[in-house]
């Protein structure tokens, strides 16, 4: 009692909060009982026609996080859910059938797989404000911006143009044909010029470069023929794994025996299975060594064989630490619009095959490995 006998206001008080607690624990038990909305997450890459591997393989991967993920009880209790686009490796397709997701509502895309299906998406996701952060997408043409675009994987001018430097100074090559197809030009072109520009710091020379647009009616035989005529030491090949193996095996046809080094989007098991004896002893710069001895890369190795009963081809690899890379992000800030700056704010990420950095605008730089082929097998120079 106080000095005149009153009950103290409190007692009213705590009647009050009292009241005001239970409200808020029956509202907490009741969404806690009810469904969770879960977060929809857009995957885009060619999943069909000659590209399907690079898509597929990235697309596992990726699978692969996500389901890493919901055994742990997805991201704050909240389900994970994707959408797949089949891009088909066309940028208009791509761009519209993105459109289909983000009227879905995903709240983050994760592609595209290829450089032109992202140079055409990529202002689709600028206007809506929604992350897109691509695997392998490596063209010189979305470097250095501060936009919606994230990737984990390096510029061409930097992979394609170590290709160059080494292919004057390690495999002494003077002269080299370039051999480009155009249907993924943003990825090609940019790869020639890097490498044309880095050759020639070095002392060679491109000699003859030749374009060709993938289909049924391509001539192999005359594409490589017109490559040749001017009897290359060296071959750069800038093609998918299919065309790159159809174009080594006519080059071996015609009896030549220059030094092939091939983009790094070709280095799937489809250029191992259609290229043989034409492939051995090729040359690439890779950002995945299939035998290195780090943990994280062997437990990844590992759970990849488990689930799919085989191994991880890069594009797997690159779609993975994509994925952990944007799940990471909604942990610490759960709001769509915020993904950017948490992952910058982040920076630093562990992926499987190393540290991934981003830059102010979303870029990476990675550690690249010299690439064979040995014995019908990608093998790292050590």
């Amino acid at each position: 009692a106080n000095h005149n006998g009153a009950m103290p206001s409190h007692g009213l008080q705590w009647h009050t909060i009292r009241a005001v607690l239970t409200c808020f624990v029956v509202a907490a038990l009741m969404a806690g009982c009810g469904p969770r909305e879960p977060l929809l997450i857009g995957f885009g890459g060619p999943l069909t026609g000659r590209n399907a591997d690079l898509g597929n393989a990235g697309l596992d991967g990726v699978r692969l996080a996500l389901e890493q993920q919901m055994a742990r009880g997805g991201i704050h209790g909240r389900r994970l859910e994707l959408a797949l686009v089949d891009d088909e490796m066309d940028g208009r397709l791509a761009r519209s059938r993105d459109a289909v997701l983000l009227d879905r509502g995903i709240v983050a895309m994760i592609g595209h797989m290829t450089s032109n299906a992202t140079v055409e998406a990529l202002p689709l996701f600028n206007d809506r404000g929604v992350l897109l952060l691509s695997p392998t997408t490596s063209t010189h043409e979305v470097s250095g911006r501060a936009d919606w675009f994230f990737r984990v994987y390096p510029d061409n001018h930097v992979i394609a143009g170590e290709l160059g430097r080494r292919a004057a100074a390690v495999l002494g090559l003077r002269t080299a044909a370039i051999i480009y197809e155009t249907s993924n030009a943003s990825f090609t072109l940019s790869c020639k010029e890097a490498f044309t520009e880095a050759f020639g710091a070095g002392g060679g020379k491109v000699v003859c470069a030749v374009a060709f647009h993938t289909g049924a009616s391509t001539s192999f035989g005359e594409v490589a023929r017109q490559a040749l005529v001017s009897n290359p030491a060296g071959l750069y090949i800038l093609a998918n794994a299919m065309d790159t193996a159809m174009l080594a095996q006519q080059v071996a046809k015609q009896g030549k025996r220059p030094q092939i080094m091939v983009a790094d989007w070709s280095l799937t098991d489809d250029l191992l299975a259609h290229g043989g004896r034409a492939i051995e002893g090729l040359f690439a710069m890779h950002t995945v060594d299939r035998d290195n001895p780090a943990p994280a890369w062997m437990a990844f190795r590992e759970a990849f064989r488990t689930r799919y009963t085989r191994s991880p081809e890069f594009a797997a690899v690159h779609g993975y630490d994509g994925a952990r890379v944007l799940l990471t992000a909604p942990e610490r800030d759960g709001r769509p619009k915020e993904l950017p700056h948490t992952i910058l704010a982040i920076r630093r990420f562990q992926g499987v095959q190393g540290e991934i950095e981003f830059d102010a605008n979303g870029d990476v730089k990675r550690r690249l490995f010299a690439i064979r082929v040995r014995h019908g097998q990608l093998t790292t120079e050590r």
